[in-house]
């Protein structure tokens, strides 16, 4: 019933009728339902098998979670012949039903025996076993080139990342040597001023920042506060607050008048600083024994002063430093009386968001300093209400900074 088939498949083509009739009466029918798994990958083989219906994939594994599908057999097509030629020889290969399969089989020994009488069909047999071997070879060369191409570039990748987190590295470490330059330009020490209390908060928002402050002896017995701030931060922050800082220290020496200072500061910046870029800065000298201080402001935050009938703001007019030269510094003055609070601070303050995106604000500020009590510091405190007015979580989006000045009551 099966000679019809057989006689269709070129390798039985030429049998002759009685040898074809002998062969089909030793094939047992056997069929398999889609999906299911014929033969595994290095397993022993003792059948030979025609394909009477429906389809087999023949695939072979690549690696442990994975397998490359070698070709697709259908009606007509045999297999298991390879591993019936040689002794000892296993399933080079695995296959699984596409579809519900009717195969025809032969036992192993049957299948020699019919080798034996039909020498030629060896010679069939063989080259079919050849053109699979190709097939297998040529797929396994294009896993090969497959997986080579896959290995380059996750080579290529890898130094990639390595070129990156060597370079990373590298940033966080100049980052990391910027911000203790940064550190060592402020005062290590802040200088001992009989009747008076002095603190300060340096806050930036990333490694380094442009907010910076200082306090040095101004001759005659009166000591200089300075407070400043860059536009931007980072590293080109970083560089002129660094600039600035020095400027202030060398013109220190020559000049004692704020208002003066910063004229000469911001004819020096004017000349060389990066476009768009400026520096908001305050200067202000005290004289302890009598409180009278003397203050210049070149467009930096108002200074805030608490005494016994609430919070005043110390108001003087003048430009930022860098954007013009030429620029004069209007010079005021007032007087810290004995139990007021001096208060000098940047913008991280002020203008930091809660989620709702609400800025802190000046009455906040003022409100603070109003309601604040010496029960604890003034800095301290202040930073853990702005951090409770932005959230938790939330990343500090300016520097921050200040500089408490407290004269003591009499």
């Amino acid at each position: 019933m099966h000679e019809g088939l057989l006689r269709s498949i070129p390798l039985f083509a030429a049998l002759p009728d009685e040898e074809l009739h002998l062969l089909a009466e030793r094939l047992t029918p056997v069929e398999h339902p889609a999906g299911a798994l014929l033969f595994r990958e290095g397993e022993p083989n003792d059948r030979f098998s025609i394909i009477a219906g429906g389809e087999i994939e023949i695939t072979r594994q690549v690696d442990e979670n994975s397998e490359r599908v070698l070709q697709t057999l259908g009606r007509g097509d045999f297999f298991g012949e390879m591993s019936l030629l040689f002794t000892d020889s296993v399933r080079s290969a695995s296959g699984r039903a596409r579809t519900p399969v009717q195969l025809l089989e032969m036992k192993g020994r049957q299948f020699d025996l019919l080798l034996h009488r039909r020498p030629t069909l060896a010679i069939e047999i063989l080259r079919s076993v050849v053109s699979r071997l190709r097939l297998t070879e040529n797929a396994v060369i294009a896993d090969l080139r497959t997986r080579n191409r896959e290995l380059l570039q996750a080579y290529r990748d890898l130094q990639a990342a390595q070129a990156r987190l060597i370079e990373q590295e590298r940033i966080e470490y100049e980052l990391r040597t910027a911000r203790q330059i940064q550190e060592r330009m402020l005062p290590k020490v802040l200088p001992s001023i009989g009747g008076y209390s002095l603190s300060t908060c340096w806050l930036p928002a990333r490694t380094v920042g442009g907010d910076f402050y200082d306090c040095f002896p101004s001759g005659d017995g009166r000591v200089a506060f300075v407070i400043g701030d860059v536009t931007g931060k980072g590293i080109p922050a970083a560089l002129v607050m660094a600039t600035t800082c020095s400027l202030v220290r060398f013109v220190a020496e020559q000049l004692s008048a704020p208002g003066p200072m910063l004229a000469r500061i911001n004819d020096r910046i004017a000349a060389d600083i990066p476009d768009k870029m400026f520096v908001t800065c305050l200067i202000a000298v005290l004289e302890p024994a009598t409180g009278r201080l003397c203050f210049a402001n070149a467009g930096h935050n108002l200074p805030l002063v608490r005494g016994k009938d609430g919070v005043r703001s110390l108001r003087a007019r003048g430009m930022p430093l860098g954007l013009l030269p030429e620029m004069v510094y209007e010079e005021q003055e007032t007087v810290i009386e004995p139990g007021e609070v001096l208060m000098f601070y940047s913008d991280g303050i002020v203008e930091a968001r809660n989620p709702q995106r609400e800025l802190f604000g000046d009455r906040r500020l003022a409100a603070h300093l109003g309601a604040w009590t010496p029960a604890r510091g003034l800095t301290d405190s202040l930073c853990e209400v702005v951090a409770q007015f932005t959230g938790p979580g939330r990343d500090q989006e300016d520097d921050i900074t200040m500089f408490v000045v407290e004269r003591r009551p009499d």
